[in-house]
């Protein structure tokens, strides 16, 4: 699956750092485990999954594999060379990620993020909660004041403005209200946490996220309060908030 993917190391390389960087005394470790893969692989996210938590790590990213524009495996993919695994083979994946997890004593705190506990990612989290933050490097993005800004792309282009003392911001963009709150939505589903619903509010709910109840989707704490994803929500996330895009657009 390593070589499939282009990647220089083995399994076995990528355990090896797990331990030579717990032996060093590292306090928190964070893996990833990537689900999702073509059938063809014959890949094996649970077991790959059980092998990390033998080696004990407090952090686990489970990213299913998606298709990126521009990329080989576009490339790949629109020749048929290779095939999506399917909706269902992609969700009963996901489903039996998250069950190990859960059962191994994880959180799950965030769509693709598990967690011992008070082993959180405090860097993610600011992203999902809209805090203020700056991005610095080729291609970095920054956000504060509803304000998002971008850095030039190309590293040698990056560089020949910083040593010459210039900006390397490339644009800016101010978001509106609406896209503010489109923002907090999306964000804010993204985690256990959910989206706070101000009292009284809870019939002004945009129809899509009522549509996402209705399906078992989403679930309302007490009849109002927060919404929150259910497991088979964390699988139409990406749904959800393209309904409400395209509903905010429209209007």
């Amino acid at each position: 699956v390593l070589q499939w993917m282009h990647r220089v190391h083995t399994g076995e390389d990528s355990l090896r750092a797990i331990r030579f960087l717990m032996a060093a005394g590292l306090p928190s470790l964070s893996v990833d485990v990537i689900f999702g893969l073509p059938e063809t692989l014959g890949a094996d996210p649970a077991g790959d999954l059980k092998r990390l938590l033998d080696h004990d790590v407090d952090h686990v990213s489970a990213y299913g594999l998606t298709v990126e524009s521009g990329t080989p495996l576009a490339k790949w993919t629109s020749q048929g060379a290779v095939r999506h695994a399917t909706d269902g083979a992609y969700a009963d994946e996901f489903l039996q990620l998250h069950e190990m997890l859960l059962q191994g004593g994880f959180e799950h705190y965030e769509v693709s993020n598990y967690a011992k506990p008070e082993r959180r990612s405090r860097h993610n989290q600011a992203y999902w909660t809209g805090r203020r933050y700056w991005g610095l490097g080729p291609s970095a993005h920054s956000f504060g004041d509803g304000i998002r800004r971008w850095n030039m792309r190309q590293w040698a282009e990056y560089h020949r403005a910083v040593a010459n003392g210039s900006d390397p911001k490339v644009g800016e963009e101010e978001l509106s209200a609406d896209q503010l709150n489109l923002e907090h939505w999306y964000l804010g589903l993204r985690t256990t946490e959910g989206v706070s619903v101000p009292e009284g509010a809870g019939g002004d709910l945009p129809p899509e996220l009522r549509a996402a109840i209705d399906r078992g989707w989403l679930t309302v704490e007490g009849g109002g309060g927060k919404i929150r994803p259910t497991p088979e929500g964390w699988l139409r996330l990406d749904a959800i908030v393209a309904s409400l895009t395209t509903s905010a657009e429209g209007g």
